[in-house]
């Protein structure tokens, strides 16, 4: 997933770099070869943004630049990596709890087995 999106936004960079520069600020331009110059730069670009090492809305704004969807994608891919980011982590939480769950369970059928022998002990020591 990251991957494909590296490319495509590598793809708006050099899209974005290869247009006259009277329309774009040479800032910008930089910014973009920074963050967005190759593949590999932009999978780095991804990483910092889904881990807050940068705030991923200024490459978004950045991305506008170049096109409207190239923003509107960015976004896709911060929400498609965080909703399966949260599944991920809800599934480690679930599975957790289902297992104490059954080892809860387990543990009183044990107590339970152990009561009624010792109930049984007592009650033929009772009618001996």
């Amino acid at each position: 997933v990251v991957y494909v999106f590296a490319i495509c936004f590598a793809q708006a960079a050099i899209g974005y770099l290869i247009r006259p520069a009277v329309d774009s600020s040479p800032e910008l331009r930089a910014d973009f070869v920074t963050w967005f110059g190759s593949t590999a730069i932009s999978m780095r670009t991804l990483l910092v943004a889904i881990s807050g090492g940068e705030d991923w809305s200024q490459f978004m704004y950045m991305l506008e630049q170049a096109d409207a969807l190239y923003g509107l994608l960015f976004v896709l891919y911060i929400m498609l990596v965080f909703h399966g980011v949260l599944h991920v982590i809800a599934s480690i939480f679930v599975d957790s709890a289902m297992t104490t769950s059954k080892v809860e369970k387990d543990e009183l059928i044990r107590n339970e087995m152990a009561q009624k022998d010792s109930y049984m002990t007592l009650m033929k020591t009772v009618l001996d």
